[in-house]
């Protein structure tokens, strides 16, 4: 359990500069020149976290009915306690509070302002969605992220275009239910054949570049989306229509 194996996150400023591994399902650090095991999860309505140090014989296990947030504020309360049992002074506390916070206010930020910072070059007012939206909708898989239904959306948002004239902006459901976490989305079109998907977890948008690419029969034949944060700025995970 405590053989490291990979090496899970090597910039971390809460282990002061210790490079955090994992083992069979722990994850694996120093702090305070301890050794602590972890690890947390959850899904959609509850997350959990387990942090523990062996050398002293003492842990924590700490379930809270939220997701993701859950999983920040079982982060604060189980450090917390960990620096209460070594006795660690106030001011050499990590503040998870306000780091938890800085992500929630840049995940706010970005969704807001997807458009401009996805596609910094898109032009005012856009390119009309080609073909029409109709052709846009149907079931499209992938062999690892499974399959989603796009339908249309009688979801409406207005824009103002560089002569302050009102935009109607194109909009699409994506169901993403027929999966481990299942969630729906809607996509906006921004110009010609790109789009934004934007994915609802726990009142929290979070944006991702999507691509249409459009078939023979005039359909749209496939759709890429990225949705894994290590991806490059080209790099989406297509799925293809379903025949």
């Amino acid at each position: 359990m405590a053989q490291q194996y990979v090496v899970s996150d090597q910039d971390h400023e809460l282990y002061e500069g210790v490079v955090e591994t994992y083992g069979l399902g722990w994850g694996l650090t120093t702090y305070k020149g301890e050794q602590l095991f972890g690890h947390n999860g959850g899904q959609i309505g509850f997350s959990t976290e387990i942090k523990f140090l062996p050398q002293r014989k003492w842990g924590s296990v700490i379930f809270t009915n939220s997701w993701p947030n859950g999983n920040n504020m079982n982060t604060i309360l189980a450090m917390g306690l960990i620096d209460d049992f070594l006795s660690v002074a106030k001011e050499k506390r990590f503040n998870h509070e306000k780091k938890a916070r800085a992500i929630y206010e840049q995940n706010m930020s970005l969704a807001k302002d997807a458009p401009s910072k996805l596609y910094p070059s898109a032009p005012t007012p856009a390119l009309p969605p080609s073909p029409p939206l109709q052709a846009h909708t149907g079931t499209f898989t992938h062999p690892g992220y499974q399959m989603i239904t796009i339908s249309l959306s009688s979801f409406s948002k207005s824009s103002k275009s560089t002569d302050d004239k009102k935009q109607e902006k194109h909009c699409l459901n994506v169901d993403f239910y027929q999966r481990t976490w299942p969630l729906i989305a809607h996509m906006e079109h921004v110009a010609g054949n790109f789009w934004i998907t934007y994915c609802m977890l726990n009142k929290q948008a979070f944006p991702f570049k999507t691509e249409f690419r459009a078939g023979v029969d005039g359909r749209m034949a496939k759709v890429g989306i990225r949705l894994e944060s290590a991806m490059q700025d080209n790099e989406v995970i297509w799925f293809v229509r379903q025949k």
